[in-house]
């Protein structure tokens, strides 16, 4: 490994103290072969050692004793003086010189391309992966905009510009107030203020024929169509006229029409029973849908507000609630404050009243479900990033299972340029017969003679033949090496990437603890608000699923964690082995 970083590092000089000090005979052997190796691929190696065998081995050894240099020889072989080492200021020699970075990229991409061919089913397990993770970001990001967007456009419809204000018990104790019709006439000549809508609404049982049901009903004056920007689908709305007279009259619901007159297109005229007074139909209000999670407007039926009192709610000494629609949305907060002066004025001082914001109530709610959003997209990166840690864990274990496999054909390359160089350099042997009568100058057709000839034959018309296998061999060796280097290279890329890995994941954690803070914040203020009664239970048990998905994500992210861990400790080489084994191998005599 010592030596594998130096490569990669692309070190010329290596400097290996007592390299085979901790080895067994065999690998210090390997070890000493690698070196040699090296040094005659151009490479500078200076070894310090005790062993006076390790040291023979070099061609050059220089002695030293109590700091002084008491030896110096070189072996016949010696490089010193000529090649290379001959010219000192050259930053590395030609052989050993590198190859562009270009080609190398190349090399590499050619390289990746035939292992993911070779490798198609993991190759596609892979990228199936990484495009589930991709899309599942992008789907719960679209969830939740498309969330956002409806809960706006559906509190949208019933008005920017609206205020809500209702009875409450004083802070400093005491009886609810009431809210007087001299108030609401009080509120209507506000500058500020457009329209004053009063409304009492509770289920009342409602028959029609042998059809009964408990249904909402929903006693509120005549602008109610123009506060909430509402149209009828059929006949009529009722008109003030009609309300100041007590007129029993009732405007049907989309989903009320269906299931009262479930075959009759036009109701018009027909006789409703409210509780126990009759009601004539007069029209059917279009399609609309709940506000925001509340009670479904279209499965109402609107009355007049005085004929409802007088006939319906006649316990009700005031309204239930007031709707304010004020002049434009610009102009709310401004309308907000002048009824709170108004009716302190009115009320002696005690605020005994509730005021509402719709604009207010729509931006809580965007916000909340945008927070919402945010916990989706990031539960979907965790989730992208776990599928990222597994395709690591794939490409890391790939490379590590070929590591053995390259060095062992580095190996046995290593061999066959053995054999090439014994099969291009024969061994001549000369016998004693050959020598003698290679004096007799005219007997060349003696048989020793004829013999010698024979046998230089075969390596003088073979040399082309073995000199390309020798070369061959060397080429082969060649690339195994490149490919060992390649391997060492992706194993150290690995760590670093599992490194990155988990440092990205503690920010993503801390980053969601800070999330998890923020939520529980706002589920606390959202209880506040709804103990008051300033809030409603879709938006406390919204504020509740925030902290839900908020809790999720941090577990999300802390198990993304371990694994990043876990893939960390893989890439540094680290293993498991099972107890069983492990006591097994521990039982065993030494030999």
């Amino acid at each position: 490994m010592s030596i594998a970083r130096a490569l990669m590092n692309g070190g010329q000089i290596i400097l290996a103290d007592e390299p085979t000090g901790a080895l067994d005979s065999h690998s210090g052997a390997e070890v000493m072969a690698l070196l040699r190796e090296l040094a005659d691929a151009g490479h500078t190696i200076i070894l310090i050692t005790h062993d006076r065998a390790v040291a023979t081995q070099a061609r050059r050894v220089i002695e030293i004793s109590d700091g002084r240099i008491v030896g110096d020889s070189a072996r016949g072989d010696s490089m010193v003086g000529r090649g290379c080492l001959a010219q000192p200021l050259a930053p590395r020699c030609p052989e050993a010189a590198g190859t562009p970075w270009p080609a190398e990229l190349l090399e590499a991409a050619r390289s990746a391309w035939r292992g993911m061919r070779l490798n198609r089913v993991r190759t596609s397990l892979t990228l199936l992966g990484i495009v589930i993770g991709v899309a599942s970001v992008i789907v719960m990001l679209a969830i939740g905009e498309g969330a956002r967007r409806k809960v706006v456009e559906q509190m949208g419809t019933m008005g920017t510009a609206i205020l809500y204000m209702g009875s409450k018990p004083p802070a400093t104790g005491g009886p609810a107030g009431q809210i007087t019709e001299d108030d609401l006439a009080a509120l209507r000549e506000l500058p500020e203020i457009r329209r004053v809508m009063p409304v009492i609404g509770d289920p009342v049982t409602v028959r029609y024929g042998n059809a009964d049901k408990q249904v909402y009903v929903f006693a509120a004056s005549e602008e109610m169509p123009l506060v909430h920007h509402w149209r009828t689908a059929l006949g009529r709305y009722y008109t003030e006229a009609e309300d100041r007279d007590l007129a029993p009259l009732v405007v049907l619901g989309h989903k009320a029409h269906r299931h009262f007159f479930p075959d009759t297109p036009d109701p018009l005229g027909r006789q409703l029973i409210i509780g126990t007074s009759a009601f004539e139909v007069i029209g059917v209000m279009s399609e609309r849908g709940a506000d925001s999670g509340a009670q479904d407007y279209d499965d109402m039926v609107f009355i007049p507000y005085r004929s409802g009192r007088a006939r319906v709610y006649q316990a009700q000494t005031q309204p239930d609630y007031v709707v304010i629609e004020a002049r434009s949305a610009q102009v709310v907060h401004e309308a907000e404050q002048a009824m709170l002066r108004l009716l302190l004025a009115r009320h002696g001082g005690r605020e005994d009243f509730g005021i509402g914001n719709a604009a207010a109530r729509i931006q809580a709610e965007a916000a909340t479900r945008e927070s919402m959003a945010v916990m989706l997209g990031l539960i979907a990166a965790v989730s992208l990033v776990v599928g990222g840690i597994g395709v690591m864990n794939v490409m890391l274990m790939t490379v590590r299972e070929r590591t053995r496999e390259i060095g062992i054909r580095m190996a046995a390359a290593s061999a066959d340029v053995q054999a090439a160089r014994a099969a291009l350099w024969p061994r001549l042997t000369l016998t004693g017969s050959a020598a003698a009568s290679a004096g007799r100058a005219a007997d060349w057709l003696h048989a020793p003679v004829a013999t010698l000839l024979a046998g230089l034959a075969g390596p003088i018309f073979d040399g082309g033949r073995l000199a390309a296998q020798h070369d061959a061999a060397q080429a082969r060796r060649e690339e195994l090496l490149a490919n060992y280097h390649k391997a060492i290279v992706a194993a150290f890329t690995d760590v670093e990437l599992a490194l990155d890995a988990s440092a990205s994941l503690e920010e993503q954690a801390r980053a969601q603890d800070e999330a998890l803070v923020q939520a529980r914040a706002a589920l606390a203020l959202a209880e506040s608000r709804y103990r008051s009664g300033a809030e409603t239970m879709l938006a406390l048990l919204d504020a509740q699923r925030v902290v839900t998905a908020a809790q999720d994500a941090q577990v999300q992210i802390r198990l993304a964690r371990l694994q990043a861990a876990v893939s960390l400790y893989r890439a540094l080489g680290g293993g498991w082995r099972p107890p069983e084994a492990t006591s097994m191998a521990q039982a065993e005599p030494l030999p």
